[in-house]
C-alpha cells in the first residue's frame, strides 16, 4: 500500500480506555501490527495505561511514537488527545473503540470504529456504577459527535444497519464494514489440565463466556440451564468472564433459587490454552447474549469444533451462518427444546467451517481493507 503514497501524513491511533481481555481489545491487538508496519514513524499511539508486552515490542520494532499518560479516560480523550493533535500536527486520528474527542483541531480527519450501539439501548440496564457511567459517556459522545466523524467503520453489517436506522442522514455502505479479525496462521494448543482443576469430564458440561453486563444475559443462561438440568441432573455449567469473587457471589441467591448452585462453576482468569480446552471438551458452547457488536467467542468455538448454541440475533446469524444453533432468549426452555442435540451431538465439517471463517475474518485480508480506508480518509478533500 505504501508505494502508492509518496508522503504519509501523521496518523494518531487512540488506545484510550481499551481493555485487552475483551473483544474490542483483541480487534486492536490484531490490527495494530499491520498499522505499525504501514505507517512506521509517522504513527502516534496514545494510551492512558501500560500496553501488553507484545504490542510494545511491535511499536518499538517499527519506530512508532508511543505517548502514555495516566489520566482518566474522558479527560484524556476529550482534552489531552486534541492537545496532542495540535502539538504534532496530526492529519488523521483513528479511534477504534467507539468513542472520540468532540473537539476537532486543524481540520484533522476522524476515523471511528463503532462496534455496537448497546450504550444507546434503553433495554440494556447496567447494574454497576462504572457500567452506568460508561454507557452514559459513550452514548453522549456518539449522539453529540457522530456528524464530526469523517469515516465511520463498523465490525458487522448488523451494526452498520443499526447506525443507519438510528441516525438520520448518515451515509454508509457495505464498504464501511471491517470485521473483527482472526489470525488463522496461529494455532492455540489446548491445556487440558484445566479440566482436572475444575473436576470436569469431557461432554459433562456446558461452557459459556459471559460477563456481568446486562447485555451478556447471564441470569437467563442460568435459568435455561436449570430447565435442562431436570433432564441431565449431572450436567455442569462452566462460566468464564466473571472472575471477580464478589461478582460470582452476587449470583448465589439466584443459583440457590434455581437449585443449581452446586452445578455452576465460575473460572478465574484463564489462558487461551485453557479456554481452548474448555470449549473443545464441552458438550456445547453457549453464547446467549441479548445484543453484541460482534461475538468473537462464536468463531473461536467453531474453530475448536464445538457445538455452538447462540441467541437468535442478527449479528450472530451474520457470523455463524448455518454452522450454529439459534435459540430465542425469551424462552427459558430453549435448551430443553434442543434435547435431541444433546443426546446426539452434531459435528460440523471442520474443513468446511474453517474455509467459511477464513473467507470472512482473515486479518491479512481485512487489514488491507482497513489501511485503504485510512488512506482514503486522509487524502479526501474537505
Amino acid at each position: 500500500m505504501s508505494d502508492l503514497h509518496h508522503r504519509k501524513a501523521n496518523l494518531l491511533i487512540s488506545l484510550v480506555g481499551v481493555r485487552f481481555d475483551r473483544g474490542i481489545g483483541e480487534y486492536i491487538r490484531l490490527y495494530l501490527p499491520y498499522l505499525c508496519k504501514e505507517f512506521k514513524n509517522n504513527l502516534f499511539i496514545v494510551s492512558n495505561f501500560k500496553l501488553p508486552l507484545d504490542l510494545l515490542q511491535i511499536i518499538a520494532k517499527y519506530n512508532c511514537k508511543l505517548l502514555t499518560k495516566k489520566i482518566s479516560t474522558p479527560i484524556f480523550e476529550q482534552l489531552y488527545i486534541p492537545y496532542i493533535i495540535r502539538q504534532f500536527n496530526i492529519k488523521a486520528a483513528y479511534f477504534p473503540a467507539n468513542t472520540f474527542p468532540l473537539i476537532k483541531i486543524n481540520d484533522v480527519k476522524y476515523i471511528v470504529t463503532i462496534h455496537d450501539l448497546i450504550f444507546l439501548s434503553k433495554d440494556i440496564k447496567p447494574k454497576k456504577v462504572y457500567q452506568k457511567l460508561g454507557k452514559l459517556y459513550r452514548g453522549f459522545i456518539l449522539k453529540k459527535g457522530i456528524k464530526k466523524i469523517d469515516t465511520i467503520l463498523t465490525a458487522s453489517y448488523a451494526t452498520l444497519n443499526e447506525i443507519k436506522n438510528v441516525f438520520n442522514n448518515i451515509s454508509l455502505t457495505n464498504d464501511n464494514v471491517i470485521y473483527n479479525p482472526f489470525d488463522f496462521s496461529k494455532h492455540t494448543e489446548k491445556d487440558d489440565s484445566i479440566l482436572e482443576q475444575l473436576n470436569l469430564k469431557k461432554n459433562n458440561y456446558l461452557y459459556t463466556i459471559s460477563g456481568t453486563a446486562d447485555n451478556k444475559n447471564l441470569e437467563f443462561v442460568f435459568s435455561a440451564f436449570s430447565k435442562l438440568k431436570n433432564i441431565y441432573p449431572n450436567l455442569k455449567l462452566v462460566v468464564s468472564g466473571v472472575p471477580n469473587k464478589q461478582d460470582q457471589q452476587s449470583y448465589s441467591k439466584l443459583l440457590n433459587l434455581l437449585n443449581i448452585k452446586d452445578s455452576v462453576i465460575f473460572t478465574n482468569y484463564i489462558s487461551n490454552e485453557q479456554k481452548a480446552s474448555l470449549i473443545s471438551n464441552a458438550k456445547a458452547f453457549l453464547f446467549l447474549s441479548k445484543s453484541e457488536g460482534f461475538g468473537r467467542p462464536i468463531i473461536e468455538a467453531l474453530l475448536y469444533g464445538a457445538t455452538v448454541i447462540a441467541s437468535d440475533i442478527e449479528v450472530f446469524r451474520e457470523i455463524g451462518g448455518k454452522y450454529i444453533y439459534y435459540v430465542k432468549i425469551n424462552d427459558e426452555n430453549c435448551l430443553v427444546d434442543l434435547v435431541d442435540l444433546f443426546k446426539n451431538s452434531h459435528q460440523n465439517n471442520i474443513n468446511e467451517v474453517y474455509s467459511y471463517l477464513r473467507s470472512k475474518f482473515d486479518v491479512d485480508i481485512l487489514s488491507k481493507k482497513l489501511i485503504k480506508k485510512l488512506y482514503n480518509t486522509i487524502e479526501e478533500k474537505k
